[in-house]
This record gives C-alpha cells, structure tokens and sequence, in this order.
C-alpha cells in the first residue's frame, strides 16, 4: 500500500496552464488540482498538454490521475534548463505509460481507460529529483470530441507496513429512499463512495511516529491519493479520498496498531 499525503502540483507558486489556442475559459488547467475532483479540467480538442511548473524544485516518486475520458496519459518532465531528465519521457500513443523506472503489469497492457471510475497510479524505484517543469500530455477516448481530466498529483509516495489481510470492500451509500409499508418506494441515487477500513498490526515505534505526522499533516479534512495494491489494480484501483477517523495507535509490547479509515472523495 502506497499513500501520497502531498500532492506536490499543489503547493503555492505552482503555475499550471495548458495549450493556449485550446483552452477553455470555464474548465481552466488548474482544476486539475482542484479539492473537486469532478471540478474537471476540459480541453476544446481531443488532446492537450498541461504544464507544471515548480517555482522550487522537486523530488518526485509517483504520479496519480482521476476522473477523465482519456485513452493514454503520458509524462515527462525538465530540470530548470529544460532538458529532459533522462529515464522520465514518455511517448507512447497506444498505453497508459508510467514513469519507466518502474512499471507493474497492468499499466504497460494497451487497455481502455476510458471508465471514469478508473484512477491510476505509477510509480518509480527512486526518487526524480531536479524537477522543475512537469509535463502531462493527455489524449482523449475514441469518438470523445475533447479530452477532460479531474485531478493529477505528484509526489513522494509513502510506504505503508502490510495491513492485516481481512477486509472488505464497502461502500458508503448516501442516497435518499423513502418507502411506504405496501412496499412503494421512491428514491434519490447517488453514486455510492468506496470506503476502506484497514488494520495494522505490529508496526514500529519508528514507522507509527511517521505516519502520524503525515496524519498530522492532513487530518480529516485533506485530500490524499490511495493505492492499496500499488502492484496491481484488478482488485482495487487507487482512490482519491479522505481520512473518516482519527489514527489512533495502540501500544501492544513493543509495537503499535492502528485503523486506517479512508472514504473515496468527488
């Protein structure tokens, strides 16, 4: 399990923009960071390019995108002098391509992508440092008029100890029904929230102490991009999402345990 609690794309100074000639006025380059997911960034084309550029450098290990209509989704991205760094362009038409250091299976298959509920997440062994200029070229789904796309982030990717291996998928239904006792019933559907509750055990004093100072750094009320099987997504894609509980350790021996409890944010 893999958690990013800084999306670096966010932070003060950042400037985002897209192709000038395609741009459209009221779904502008920034909403791709913004808290609304569905607040989405839309093109007036069916392909576009959206640029980060970082007034302080950045190191970077992983990239997370939600919501969209796209086809493929490819990366690459500059030191100050605007040379690429090596082993972080990305150029293929026909997949989702990752930062190539590291690639999982599942995002090096040409799949459609053009469910979207389906996130995605790639990650590289090591650290890009020097990052000045982070570059997204997005195309959209066939017979899609214009490319849109919800929220991108990018970032230090944390390492979360092994949950213990039960638990369930759930939802949270927030959807409205009203039901008489002869058995009519009339509703209101929203969409239900996936929502995760994971346990862990035995984990150190070190690593508890980390991640409650990334709790501390979000608490309930900040987004954080979730992947639970960051090696593979056919169980559970990556969830943009907010904390539901407070993280609460309990001292047992030498180690620590804790519920992490999560809830897919739109």
């Amino acid at each position: 399990m893999k958690i990013l609690f800084d999306n670096k794309a966010r932070h003060p100074g950042v400037l985002i923009s897209s192709i000038e000639k395609y741009r459209n006025a009221n779904h502008p380059a920034h909403n791709v960071v913004d808290s609304f997911l569905e607040r989405e960034f839309r093109s007036k084309e069916a392909e576009d390019i959206i640029s980060f550029s970082f007034k302080k450098k950045i190191t970077a290990n992983c990239v997370f995108w939600g919501y969209h209509n796209l086809q493929n989704i490819n990366f690459s991205m500059q030191d100050r002098g605007k040379r690429t760094i090596p082993g972080s362009d990305v150029g293929d038409d026909t997949v989702i391509q990752p930062l190539p250091v590291c690639v999982s299976a599942d995002d090096v298959i040409p799949v459609p992508v053009t469910n979207p509920a389906q996130y995605g997440a790639v990650y590289s062994s090591l650290l890009v440092s020097r990052i000045a200029e982070f570059k997204v070229r997005v195309n959209a789904a066939v017979d899609e008029p214009y490319v849109w796309l919800g929220g991108i982030a990018i970032g230090e990717a944390y390492i979360m100890p092994d949950p213990v291996n039960t638990w369930g998928f759930s939802r949270s239904d927030n959807g409205i029904v009203s039901s008489s006792r002869s058995g009519q019933r009339l509703g209101n559907y929203v969409k239900p929230l996936r929502s995760h509750e994971f346990l862990f055990k035995g984990v150190s004093l070190k690593q508890t102490q980390e991640i409650m100072d990334r709790y501390d750094s979000v608490g309930m009320a900040r987004h954080i991009w979730v992947d639970p099987f960051e090696a593979g997504h056919t169980l559970e894609r990556p969830l943009y999402c907010t904390i539901t509980k407070p993280i609460e350790p309990q001292k047992e021996d030498d180690t620590f345990s804790f519920i992490l409890s999560i809830e897919e944010a739109r």
